[in-house]
């Protein structure tokens, strides 16, 4: 005998799942993603298997990598029921699931699923986006493009970081040639005395008057020397050394 689950159940769904109504540009969150997965009936004749009744192997603790794998996974999941409810002519990207601000340290709960015309498929973020900023302010539901998006500055500096603002002269910023999203080591002096130094990366880098001889630089730091050098920061001169080697 047929139950409410086996009638609802749409053409190409598994029994028992539930189909939710998406307006586009809401997206997917891959958490609910994760609670609404239906999961399979158990026949009441059968019975629990012995090696139900033994101990268990002990669990291995997931690392980085591990993590990695989890979230391709579910995403790929994910990005392929999107696919067969809006169509094969479109793909998967990556949306903010609600506006955010330029400089914002992205999280896993920040980001949703949508989809859009394959044809349009080019330049979009991919996984994984936690850890890095935003570097301009990113609208809910609009798909994520590669350059709106920092690579990941907590795997350089750490996840207790902050974001400040400096300003620099032409020869700090390499004459206009210092890019955002580069890592970089500041000194800071005061009367030719060196005030303190730290590591950081470009968030943005603009030119602060029309010549082009004053800039201004947004960077992230580690929270710990944004705090222990404060006053420093309000009132030392710098010198930005580039830098190709991640911090630590």
């Amino acid at each position: 005998m047929s139950t409410n689950a086996d009638q609802s159940a749409q053409p190409g769904e598994p029994v028992g799942a539930a189909t939710v109504p998406r307006p586009r540009g809401a997206g997917i969150p891959v958490e609910e993603f994760l609670r609404q997965a239906p999961t399979a009936a158990q026949p009441d004749n059968v019975s629990t298997p012995v090696s139900g009744l033994l101990p268990g192997p002990r669990p291995m603790r997931a690392g980085p990598l591990s993590r990695y794998l989890l979230v391709v996974v579910v995403v790929g999941l994910a990005a392929a029921v999107v696919w067969a409810v809006r169509g094969k002519d479109e793909v998967a990207v990556l949306v903010p699931a609600a506006d955010l601000p330029a400089y914002h340290l992205i999280q896993e709960s920040d980001v949703a699923l949508d989809t859009v015309d394959a044809k349009e498929a080019d330049g979009f973020a991919v996984l994984p986006l936690a850890g890095r900023f935003t570097t301009k302010p990113l609208k809910r539901g609009a798909p994520i493009r590669g350059e709106e998006v920092t690579t990941d500055v907590v795997a350089r500096l750490g996840a207790d970081v902050a974001v400040v603002g400096l300003r620099a002269d032409q020869g700090d910023v390499l004459g206009g040639a210092l890019a955002a999203d580069t890592f970089i080591h500041v000194v800071l002096v005061e009367r030719g005395t060196k005030t303190g130094e730290f590591d950081a990366v470009t968030l943005a880098v603009t030119p602060a008057n029309a010549d082009r001889t004053s800039w201004s630089l947004v960077v992230a730091m580690k929270a710990a020397d944004a705090s222990r050098l404060e006053a420093p920061l309000a009132t030392s001169e710098l010198s930005v050394i580039h830098s190709v080697t991640p911090g630590p």
